[in-house]
């Protein structure tokens, strides 16, 4: 409810030792807040959470019929582990990422706000791993990493989106597992809580490679052996190379998908 901006004004200087947000603990932080005739301004020169630093502003305008907000902001260094396991109560994604969101959303609700979402954002992550799923050995197509278990460790992984009434395009991710490179390009809808990537391995002399279909639901993620991909040439294989792979379609993401889904909530809340 933003009523109350238009009834307030006031000028605020923060300097916190710490403080916490639903279950995050956020460190050291300084800031400033201007509100006067309904526009309020956050500007943040400084903050601290899970061993990473950033700094960001946020303004809201509710002096019209819908709320404007604007966010621009960037972390670094920040704890993945750490960090979903408050945000999203578990996951099983670690590593050191940054992020950075330059957004304009409009509206007098979550949902409003989020299907209004435009602007663009980016992240990366170096010496991560993702747990209950063996990307690499998908991409290598061994059969048995489409049966779940396993992991994959990440050496770095980054992309860049664009954003559109709440759904995040990404024409750049780039991948580089401890066993094989890829990269990928798809969406994330943040309306509908879902997302739709298709990753492409670079190809290894005497490996026979298949691009993975990841889709689904935040919260279910699904990983399949694009058959389509081989077809057109991508690699050179019979088709009954994927067959194994096949047989174990829909048997892992729902772990995974948790901390995915519990990063993006962490950013977009719930």
């Amino acid at each position: 409810d933003t009523a109350m901006l238009r009834e307030v004004d006031a000028e605020l200087t923060i300097d916190a030792a710490g403080a916490k947000y639903r279950k995050m603990t956020i460190g050291k932080s300084a800031a400033t807040v201007h509100l006067k005739d309904g526009k309020l301004t956050l500007d943040v020169s400084d903050v601290t959470m899970y061993r990473g630093s950033g700094k960001g502003a946020v303004t809201v305008d509710a002096t019209g019929g819908a709320a404007a907000v604007t966010v621009n902001g960037a972390m670094s260094g920040v704890d993945l582990g750490a960090l979903l396991r408050d945000a999203a109560g578990g996951g099983s994604v670690n590593g050191s990422g940054s992020f950075t969101l330059s957004a304009t959303a409009r509206g007098n609700s979550e949902r409003e706000l989020v299907g209004s979402l435009n602007g663009k954002s980016s992240f990366r992550v170096a010496g991560g791993s993702v747990s209950g799923v063996d990307l690499g050995g998908m991409l290598k197509n061994t059969a048995s990493s489409f049966s779940g278990g396993g992991a994959t460790t990440i050496q770095h992984a980054s992309g860049d989106f664009t954003i559109r009434n709440g759904i995040m395009t990404n024409r750049n991710l780039s991948v580089s597992t401890s066993s094989i490179d890829a990269t990928g390009s798809g969406t994330v809808n943040l309306p509908s809580r879902s997302l739709n990537f298709r990753i492409e391995p670079k190809l290894i002399a005497g490996i026979v490679t298949v691009p993975v279909t990841v889709s689904g639901p935040w919260d279910h993620i699904s990983y399949t052996p694009d058959v389509a991909g081989i077809a057109k040439g991508i690699v050179t294989a019979p088709v009954n190379v994927v067959g194994g792979a096949a047989s174990g379609v829909g048997k892992v993401g729902q772990g995974v998908g948790q901390g995915v889904g519990g990063a993006i909530k962490s950013l977009f809340g719930n």
